[in-house]
């Protein structure tokens, strides 16, 4: 059973790369990308309380929230904290949201954007569940807390 100490560095950059897939998959709108981040089982929990259940289910809902809307996103996330028991590995993450108007539209006054500027549409917890499934480090489980109206857990 592999411990914080004894995973392969293969193991931790697959997990990292789980993580930059998500990102980049939002911020590219590329749903099907999340097909390699996402158990086919996964239960995604957002800040609204909504569960999701199953990588279809989650790009479904990732459609109808992100219409071709003439934004630019960025996801970032730091502080990812991972915990190690055999092919399981627990995760409590912060990310950022930055949102931008797409250039090629012009400028904007919207949303607190002002000659293109970047803001920060919301920030938050990741808690998350990853797995090995097949040889491949996928999300099993992750709940999203928005700052704005959902803090997380304390851990008391």
């Amino acid at each position: 059973m592999p411990t914080a100490e004894s995973v392969t560095i293969q193991d931790y950059l697959a997990i990292m790369r789980a993580f930059n897939q998500y990102c980049r998959a939002i911020d590219d709108r590329q749903w099907d990308d999340l097909d390699h981040v996402f158990s086919k089982d996964a239960l995604w929990i957002m800040a609204t309380g909504l569960e999701v259940n199953g990588v279809e289910e989650i790009k479904s809902l990732m459609r109808q929230f992100s219409p071709d809307l003439p934004y630019r996103y960025l996801h970032t996330v730091s502080n990812i904290d991972l915990q190690f028991e055999g092919d399981t590995v627990t995760s409590t993450s912060n990310w950022t949201y930055l949102v931008r108007k797409s250039p090629e539209n012009g400028p904007t006054e919207e949303m607190h954007v002002f000659d293109n500027a970047w803001y920060v549409g919301s920030v938050g917890t990741y808690d998350d569940r990853l797995e090995k499934i097949d040889g491949e480090w996928l999300f099993t489980y992750r709940r999203i807390f928005n700052w704005e109206f959902s803090e997380p857990p304390t851990g008391d």
